[in-house]
């Protein structure tokens, strides 16, 4: 008697676990207004779809047993390798889960090995559907050419742009970071069209070229990256710089052109240097000109404090000039705080202007961590009050882990205003871990207002993790609109994942409007990969037609990727609530989607 081939085994367990999956679950069809099940053309009144529980994305003994065979990985190389649309297939059967984002990894990677095979694996595994599979088989390639043949791997990726520039991208930054050939990965940049995929190729090759050359990096950073791109990779070079050899960054730094890139970096070299060497960093601080001079001083001095405060005070005031130091006043009374905070909050009431009133509210605040009753006690002896006002969140969260109601108090006495309603929310949702219900019963009581709404909304949140059913009871004590649509949210997100069957029944239970579309956007979100058909009839219930057009496309899009026919056909449907020119745009989108266009 033969032994089962590869593909009957998978075959006959992907029938079996059909089968119980079949038996087992039930998603409930969205209801009309009528009550009736709101379907699209070929469904039947009532009819339900299966859904897959966590529990079927592990592998049976069939699988298991095929899948612990060491010579799995070769044999469906060589499958792909005789026949791809055959290995593809047998693939694409597999279900769901850790074991299949391996098999996917091991498989094209062996198959990108065999001589003139890496472009038809290459192809192949970009045209996977979006997944982790997909992800591993493309990662697995980037290493396995790139390491073999590192230049005729950016020839085949380069010459896929401008149409789809993520396999490009993708080689870019594989050459650059895992192959450590930043200067090949550099030459083929011209050839990347797309923004954002460029602007994540030029972090990847500046991060590996700089480890080695970062003068030259940062000239070629001046040529081809713009704003947060250019910002973002400065900052990564100054950071390595800094740590190593701040001197030498120093002299680095002629050669960044932006100004706020340079005084980040200015400042990261100063704190850096300040660290090792104070006397040396102030030195070179007082070569530098312009507005980058207090950054460095003040970034030096801020640092100092920290180590030496006795030492930093000292310099500060023998100064010429001791007001150029004002920023680095709260970095000073920080350090005095550490030991003495009344000593620190008397030190920074002599302070002037913005910087005093920073420091102030920054010792504060850090000594409520240690002494909340403490800190709230200064605060209400003040003769000024007010001024410490963006330190009571923090002081009535931190007392609130000792004395809840000490802290409800003080939180309620606050001014009514931004400060209050933070320490409110924070004092509420502290005292939520312990006795969730007098929580609650503060919140629902307390006067209506964005603060209100925001600590219920949050609340709501917290129970919806634990107990979605009886965080929707909530919701009712919540005014229609955004609030009550935010908290609504995130609820339906809750209850999906734990149980998206019960969610559905809730959802056909509420009125039509913004708030029902909301839920009904999670619902979608959860099942349009699983069961694209009801997640399809649930968008064409959504009443608001820019969301309902957006939502139907996004499904059928997906669908496009797993039955392009399906996904066509449904399309087609009558019963969808799109007009002649919204149905058009549908149809285009999933021609585009479908796995034949690519």
């Amino acid at each position: 008697m033969k032994a089962p081939t590869l593909g009957a085994l998978v075959r006959c367990v992907l029938l079996f676990a059909g089968a119980v999956a079949a038996y087992e679950f039930g998603l409930a069809q969205p209801q009309g207004q009528n009550g009736k099940n709101a379907g699209t053309k070929g469904s039947k009144p009532g009819q339900s779809s299966s859904l897959p529980s966590n529990s079927h994305s592990q592998f049976s003994p069939v699988q298991s047993h095929w899948m612990n065979s060491l010579d799995r990985d070769s044999e469906m190389a060589q499958l792909l390798t005789r026949d791809s649309k055959q290995g593809l297939a047998e693939l694409a059967q597999l279900p769901p889960g850790p074991e299949t984002v391996e098999i996917f990894a091991a498989v094209f990677a062996r198959w990108a090995r065999v001589p003139g095979q890496a472009s038809n694996a290459a192809t192949a595994a970009y045209a996977l559907a979006p997944g982790l599979s997909r992800i591993a088989a493309i990662q697995a390639i980037d290493r396995q050419w790139g390491d073999t043949d590192a230049k005729g791997f950016l020839d085949w990726t380069s010459s896929i742009a401008p149409r789809d520039s993520e396999p490009l991208r993708d080689a870019l930054i594989a050459v650059a970071k895992d192959q450590n050939q930043p200067s090949l990965a550099a030459s083929y940049l011209d050839k990347l069209t797309d923004v954002a995929s460029r602007n994540l190729a030029i972090s990847a090759i500046a991060a590996a070229q700089s480890q080695s050359d970062p003068a030259t990096t940062l000239d070629w950073l001046d040529k081809v990256a713009l704003g947060a791109t250019y910002d973002r990779s400065v900052k990564a070079i100054f950071d390595t710089v800094a740590q190593h050899d701040p001197a030498s960054g120093a002299v680095l730094l002629s050669k960044v052109t932006d100004p706020s890139a340079l005084a980040a970096a200015t400042s990261t070299i100063a704190s850096s240097w300040a660290k090792s060497d104070p006397q040396a960093a102030l030195a070179w601080a007082q070569t530098v000109t312009g507005p980058n001079s207090a950054t460095a001083l003040n970034s030096i001095v801020s640092t100092w404090a920290q180590n030496d405060l006795t030492a930093a005070m000292a310099y500060v005031q023998n100064a010429p000039d001791p007001s150029v130091y004002l920023p680095s006043a709260p970095a000073i009374a920080q350090a005095i705080a550490a030991t003495d905070p009344r000593a620190a909050l008397n030190w920074a009431q002599n302070v002037e202007g913005t910087n005093g009133a920073v420091a102030l509210n920054t010792i504060l605040s850090n000594w409520s961590k240690s002494d909340p009753a403490a800190a709230m006690s200064f605060m209400q002896a003040s003769p000024n009050p007010a001024e410490f006002l963006p330190s009571a969140p923090a002081i009535a969260q931190a007392m609130a882990t000792t004395d809840p109601q000490v802290a409800l108090s003080f939180a309620q006495s606050l001014p009514v205003g931004a400060a209050q309603n933070e320490a409110l929310n924070d004092v509420l949702l502290g005292l939520s871990k312990s006795d969730f219900s007098s929580a609650w019963n503060v919140a629902v009581n307390l006067p209506q207002g964005g603060g209100r709404d925001t600590v219920i909304s949050n609340l709501v949140g917290l129970e919806a993790a634990n107990n979605p059913a009886q965080a929707v009871s909530m919701l009712d004590q919540l005014s229609a609109g955004p609030t009550q649509n935010g908290a609504t949210r995130t609820v339906a997100n809750a209850w999906v994942q734990k149980d998206p069957q019960a969610a559905a029944a809730w959802m056909n239970t509420l009125p039509q409007g913004s708030q029902r579309n909301v839920a009904v956007v999670e619902l979608i979100r959860s099942q349009e990969s699983i069961d694209p058909a009801i997640a399809l009839q649930w968008a064409n219930t959504i009443t608001t037609e820019t969301t309902r057009n957006n939502q139907i496309t996004k499904v059928l899009t997906v669908w496009a990727n797993q039955n392009p026919s399906a996904a066509l056909a449904a399309g087609q449907s009558p019963t969808l609530n799109l007009t002649n020119e919204q149905r058009t745009v549908v149809l285009q989108a999933i021609a585009q989607a479908s796995p034949q266009s690519k």
